[in-house]
């Protein structure tokens, strides 16, 4: 028998086979050895079927390896593969194990292959790289194998049919524009194994309606579903075990409703859900410690949040301008609201501080003109300048006793405040925040400091000093 590399049936006393290897024997000098070969199944955009043994991938070309002598044996030169392909000929690809990657970068590998309907790869690939698959306008779906641990800068960009994307559960990270305008694209899910995601990796996604969040997510990256927000995600899942919600996760997401924030989050990030227009409730759980700034400002539909008793602090202008918002009730661990934190929030009708409060910040809660009353309670030591200010139906406030200064202004304009009544011991020069033009104050102090009081507003028309009983 003549030398040479020959296809043999599957025998399984010899060598067991897989999806795509082929089985073959080298004989020479009456020594018989077999071996398996992998096989790549490749569909080009004629319709035509071509097998490549032991591929080799390079920029732009499919071919298989070339065998020689020291190999074991020779190409059957009747055998099919014996075919460099261009990549811009591929319609579906099948890739097996054991393909060589020539120059080992995957970057713009099928960049611009325009036919590709369909690909399967193999876990010898360990990124997908920038660039791989940009402008794969035929292709539909794509598995990334649990070999890969990185998909690229702008990997899928352009990929205007892909609808189904399987992310193996090793990627750790995913780059910047990865799946931009990938406008086909419905769903995602993001596995527990991603930690980063770069700036705008789905940007003009604008039929994804569907998202998973892994637990693992730790950076995100500016507007990773669009620079202005997303108006078409209506479905947010996120996954227990997740820590915290980063910075800008969900900011300008129009079109969602409601969301679980699991009891495995400690930290809610920087205008995390700003602008979400639809948002209408929140239950913010016991195990997140803070809330960033600006978290929620501008959520103008969200009606109701309820605070978890883990959270120490408020960022400023958390909740800025919810001009929906009517219901808040915080977490008895609280001990600062931030500037800004509830301003603008003109359907907000009556807010308990809890008693673990010590400070509330510069213009916490300006411009809540529905709230009628206010119990500053006695944790609280000090008021930020225009705290209050344009509270327009505000009519009667008590300062607790641990209060030592009031910043200036901090009830300016409060047109319908009439009745003060301060617990504090402590000299507050409680002039410098009320409105001078505001008309009638009767304001009741502890007896010891009626004195104080009336020398502080000497100068002043219709205001009324009075003692509380028993202070």
């Amino acid at each position: 028998m003549a030398n040479g590399l020959k296809k043999v049936q599957y025998q399984s006393d010899i060598i067991p086979p897989t999806d795509f290897d082929t089985v073959y024997y080298a004989e020479k000098d009456d020594v018989v050895a077999y071996m398996r070969i992998p096989v790549a199944i490749v569909v080009l955009n004629d319709g035509t079927t071509v097998k490549l043994l032991s591929p080799i991938i390079s920029q732009g070309e499919i071919a298989p390896k070339i065998w020689n002598q020291s190999d074991g044996g020779y190409w059957d030169l009747d055998y099919e593969s014996e075919k460099v392909i261009s990549l811009n000929e591929l319609k579906r690809l099948i890739l097996p194990e054991g393909i060589v990657i020539k120059g080992g970068t995957t970057k713009s590998l099928f960049n611009g292959c325009n036919d590709l309907e369909y690909i399967e790869l193999s876990h010898d690939f360990s990124e997908i790289g920038e660039y791989m698959f940009l402008g794969c306008s035929s292709l539909s779906s794509v598995t990334i194998p649990n070999s890969v641990t990185s998909i690229g800068s702008q990997a899928f960009k352009d990929c205007s049919s892909l609808t189904s994307v399987t992310i193996g559960n090793s990627v750790k990270s995913i780059g910047e524009k990865a799946f931009n305008e990938c406008s086909a694209l419905s769903s995602i899910t993001i596995p527990d194994s991603v930690t980063d995601i770069g700036d705008n990796a789905f940007l003009d996604c604008s039929s994804l309606f569907s998202v998973i969040i892994g637990s693992g997510l730790t950076n995100v990256g500016e507007g990773i579903f669009g620079s202005d927000g997303n108006s078409s995600i209506s479905s947010v899942t996120l996954r227990d075990g997740l820590s915290t919600i980063p910075r800008k996760m969900f900011c300008g997401w129009s079109a969602f409703s409601s969301i679980t924030i699991p009891d495995s989050v400690m930290s809610i990030g920087d205008t995390a859900f700003a602008l979400c227009s639809s948002l209408t409730s929140v239950t913010i759980p016991n195990s997140v410690e803070s809330i960033g700034g600006y978290a929620f400002n501008e959520c103008s539909n969200l009606i109701s949040v309820t605070i978890g008793n883990s959270v120490e602090s408020i960022g400023n202008y958390a909740f800025f301008d919810c001009s929906g918002l009517s219901s808040v009730t915080i977490g008895n661990s609280v001990t600062s609201i931030g500037t800004c934190t509830f301003a603008f929030c003109p359907s907000l009708t009556s807010i308990t501080i809890p008693n673990s409060v010590k400070s509330i910040g510069r213009e916490a809660f300006s411009d809540c003109e529905s709230l009628t009353s206010i119990t500053i309670p006695d944790s609280v030591t000090s008021i930020g300048g225009g705290a209050f200010y344009l509270c327009s139906g505000l009519s009667s406030i008590t300062i607790g006793s641990g209060v030592t200064t009031i910043g200036s202004n901090a009830f300016l304009e409060c047109y319908s405040l009439h009745t003060i009544t301060v617990m504090s011991t402590h000299e507050i020069n409680l002039r410098n925040a009320l409105d001078t033009y505001n008309g009638r104050y009767t304001i009741y102090v502890p007896s010891s400091k009626v004195d104080y009081y009336n020398n502080h507003f000497t100068d002043w028309e219709d205001v009324t000093i009075k003692p509380i009983s028993g202070i």
